[in-house]
C-alpha cells in the first residue's frame, strides 16, 4: 500500500494527472456537444436517409434493400452507390437497440471520438509535450467540418476518419519499433484500418495508392520499415481490398449490369455510376479544365464555403479561413523542429500532399476533397504550436490558443440557430413519421415521389421482397419509384386513381388548382425540407 501511495504522489508531482485530466475533460465536453440533440440536429439529408434505410434493412431483414446478404458496395435507391463501411460500424448498435436517427448516427460520433482520443494519446506519448498535445486537441475539437461530419452520416466522410485512425496507430507502431512484438501488433492494426478505409469512399481508390506509395518510400528511407515489411503490408492491404478490386473491374471495365459473387461477397451492379465526382474533359481544353478545377478548390478553402450548406456552415470551412495561415505554417516548418515527434509531422504532411494530383481531376467540395481535411486541421495545430513555442509572452500565447476556441463558439451559435440550414432546411424524421401515421390506410399523393421517396422508405422499412415487387420502377434495376410505392403516389397521378379520404400534400399556391378539381379538407401545415406544404384530405 505504501508503495502505491509513493508512486501515486510521484505521478501527481510530475503533473501527469493534471495533463491527462485536462485532455479527458476536453474530449468529454466535446462528446457532450456531439451527442446533444443528435437525433434531430441536423435534419435528414436524402443521402443520409438512403444510407439509414440500408442499415435498417440489414438490422431487420439481414440484407440490403435489394436483398443482397454481403455486398461490398451498396447500390442504394438511385443506383449511384454508397460505401459499405459505415453499415458495418452502425449495424451492431441499430440491431441491439433498434432503429432511431440517434442510434444510427451514434457510431459516427463514437468513431470520431475514437479518432480524437487516439491522436491525442499518441501525440502525448510520443512527444511528451503538454503544450503540443493541448494544441492538437484544441485544434481538432474546434474544426467546424469535423464537428459537422461527426454528427451526420454521409458515407464518404467515414473514410478519412478510419484512414487517419490507421495512420496514427501506425505512427505509434513506428515509435515502438515495428519489429518488436507490440510494434508488430499495432502496425498490422494500423494497416488494417488504412485498408478498410477503401470500403468507405470510392475516391479513396485513387488516393490510397498514391499515399501508400509515398508512405512506403518514406518509411524505408528513414529506416522505420524494411522493404520486406513494406511488401508484407502491401500484400496484406491487397488481400483486404481484393473484393473491391473485383467490384471496380466489374463496374468500370466489364460494365456488367448483373449481381456477381466473389467468395462469400456479393458484387452488385451500379447503374448510375459515380463519374460526377470527376471533371468532365469533354467540355473544353483539358489543361484549362484541370487548372480551373484546382483554383476552384483552393478558393473553396480560402472562403470556407463550397456552396453546399449541408457540408459546412458557409464561411467557417474545415479550418476557419483566418486560421489557414497556421496550416500553411505547419506545412512549411521542417519536421525536424518537432524532435521525437518528427515522423508524425512528416507523415501528416505526406497524407496532405498525396491528394495534390487529385486536386486537378476530382470536382471540389469539402466531401469530395475530404482526404485533405483532417491533415489540414493537424497541420494547423502543428503550425500554431510552433509559434507558441517560439513566443515567450504568456498573454500572447494564451490569446493565440484562444482564437480557435472563440471562432468555434461563433460557429456553434450559427449551427444550432433555428434558422440555420441544419435546423430548418433538412427533413425532420419525426415529421415524416407523424405524416405516415396520419395517412395510414389511405393513399398519399406527394410532389416528386422519386426525389422524396428516400424519407418515406426509411419510415416504412419494407422488406427487399416487397420493395422489388410493389414499387413502380424507373427501370429494371430496382431503383427509386417514379409513380408509386406502397400507399405513396406521385402527385402527377392524382387524376387516375384518387379515392375519397385519400390525402394530398401540396404547396399553398397549388391549393386553388386542386380545390377546383376535388373537394378538399385542410388537415395541417407541414415543413418539409424548408418547403411549407399543406396536407389536405379528399372529402
Amino acid at each position: 500500500m505504501n508503495n502505491f501511495h509513493t508512486l501515486f504522489f510521484k505521478f501527481l508531482k510530475k503533473r501527469q494527472f493534471y495533463t491527462w485530466a485536462g485532455l479527458i475533460g476536453i474530449i468529454f465536453l466535446y462528446a457532450t456537444l456531439l451527442l446533444k440533440d443528435l437525433g434531430t440536429l441536423p435534419g435528414m439529408f436524402f443521402d443520409e436517409a438512403n444510407y439509414a434505410s440500408e442499415v435498417q434493412s440489414f438490422a431487420t431483414f439481414g440484407t440490403d434493400i435489394h436483398g443482397l446478404n454481403n455486398p461490398v458496395y451498396l447500390t442504394s435507391v438511385w443506383g449511384q452507390g454508397q460505401s459499405i463501411l459505415y453499415m458495418w460500424l452502425s449495424y451492431p448498435i441499430v440491431k441491439i437497440f433498434g432503429f432511431s436517427i440517434f442510434n444510427f448516427r451514434l457510431s459516427m460520433v463514437l468513431t470520431g471520438l475514437s479518432l480524437l482520443s487516439v491522436i491525442t494519446i499518441v501525440t502525448r506519448i510520443i512527444s511528451k509535450n503538454t503544450l503540443l498535445t493541448y494544441t492538437v486537441s484544441i485544434f481538432l475539437v474546434t474544426s467546424p467540418w469535423l464537428f459537422m461530419s461527426f454528427r451526420w452520416v454521409l458515407d464518404a466522410n467515414i473514410a478519412p476518419i478510419i484512414l487517419t485512425l490507421g495512420v496514427w496507430i501506425l505512427i505509434y507502431a513506428f515509435q515502438k519499433n515495428i519489429d518488436s512484438k507490440l510494434g508488430k501488433y499495432f502496425s498490422y492494426l494500423g494497416v488494417f484500418f488504412i485498408a478498410i478505409s477503401t470500403y468507405g469512399y470510392i475516391a479513396f481508390w485513387m488516393y490510397l495508392p498514391i499515399f501508400l506509395l509515398v508512405l512506403g518510400i518514406y518509411s524505408i528511407k528513414n529506416n522505420i520499415a524494411s522493404k520486406k515489411n513494406a511488401l508484407t503490408y502491401a500484400f496484406f492491404i491487397v488481400l483486404l481490398v481484393f473484393p473491391l478490386i473485383i467490384f471496380a473491374v466489374k463496374v468500370n471495365v466489364s460494365h456488367s449490369n448483373s449481381v456477381g459473387r466473389f467468395l462469400f461477397f456479393d458484387i452488385p451492379n451500379l447503374p448510375a455510376g459515380r463519374s460526377s465526382s470527376l471533371v468532365d474533359f469533354t467540355q473544353g481544353n483539358p489543361a484549362k479544365i484541370v487548372f480551373k478545377n484546382f483554383l476552384t478548390g483552393i478558393k473553396m478553402y480560402l472562403s470556407g464555403n463550397d456552396s453546399l450548406p449541408w457540408n459546412i456552415v458557409p464561411g467557417y470551412g474545415v479550418v476557419h479561413p483566418t486560421l489557414l495561415i497556421f496550416s500553411l505554417f505547419g506545412l512549411m516548418v521542417p519536421s525536424q523542429q518537432f524532435n521525437n515527434f518528427k515522423h508524425a509531422v512528416s507523415i501528416t504532411k505526406l497524407q496532405f500532399l498525396s491528394f495534390f494530383p487529385l486536386m486537378f481531376i476530382v470536382t471540389p467540395n469539402f466531401n469530395h476533397w475530404n482526404a485533405l481535411n483532417i491533415p489540414l486541421v493537424l497541420l494547423g495545430s502543428f503550425g500554431l504550436y510552433y509559434l507558441l513555442y517560439k513566443i515567450k509572452n504568456f498573454h500572447i500565447k494564451l490569446t493565440l490558443l484562444a482564437i480557435p476556441v472563440v471562432l468555434f463558439i461563433f460557429f456553434m451559435q450559427v449551427y444550432i440557430s433555428p434558422t440555420s440550414f441544419s435546423s430548418s432546411s433538412l427533413v425532420n424524421y419525426k415529421t415524416v413519421q407523424k405524416l405516415n401515421e396520419k395517412v395510414r390506410g389511405h393513399k398519399l399523393y406527394i410532389p416528386s415521389l422519386n426525389w422524396n421517396f428516400a424519407y418515406f422508405k426509411l419510415v416504412k422499412n419494407v422488406s427487399p421482397t416487397y420493395y422489388k415487387k410493389y414499387q413502380d420502377h424507373l427501370n429494371a434495376d430496382g431503383l427509386a419509384p417514379k409513380y408509386s410505392f406502397s400507399n405513396l403516389r406521385d402527385i402527377s397521378q392524382i387524376d387516375k386513381h384518387i379515392d375519397k379520404s385519400d390525402f394530398i400534400l401540396i404547396s399553398p399556391n397549388e391549393t386553388n388548382v386542386y380545390d377546383h378539381k376535388f373537394k378538399i379538407k385542410f388537415m395541417k401545415n407541414i415543413n418539409f425540407s424548408n418547403n411549407y406544404l399543406i396536407l389536405y384530405q379528399i372529402k
